[in-house]
């Protein structure tokens, strides 16, 4: 059985803050290229102290613009993310999904 990758986004980043924007594109090519590929990754938050919305948002968000939710699901696990900020992803997972349906209702 493969090994599935993890990424530890406080040894890729090289800090203990997940909030700018370059960092969250880095992570979006990380999730992007699972996704297409279809093969799992294992996302972990240790290290982490200071997660934002914003980085959330371009990371993991942007995906449901172009991926059926299933498929994050199935091929994106994230571990040790705190439970607060955990709940913090599920709202950004549930706006994604939203503002991506309303948009694709529009064309």
């Amino acid at each position: 059985m493969d090994n599935i990758p993890t990424v530890k986004l406080a040894e890729m980043f090289d800090k203990k803050y997940a909030i700018s924007l370059e960092d969250a594109e880095k992570l979006y090519s990380i999730l992007k290229t699972s996704l297409d590929e279809k093969k799992k990754v294992i996302i972990s938050f240790e290290g982490i102290e200071l997660l934002i919305t914003a980085f959330l948002n371009a990371s993991f968000g942007k995906l449901f613009k172009d991926y059926a939710e299933k498929d994050i699901d199935s091929y994106i696990e994230v571990i040790n993310l705190p439970e607060d900020k955990n709940t913090l992803l599920q709202l950004v997972k549930e706006r994604a999904i939203s503002f991506y349906r309303k948009e694709n209702d529009s064309i």
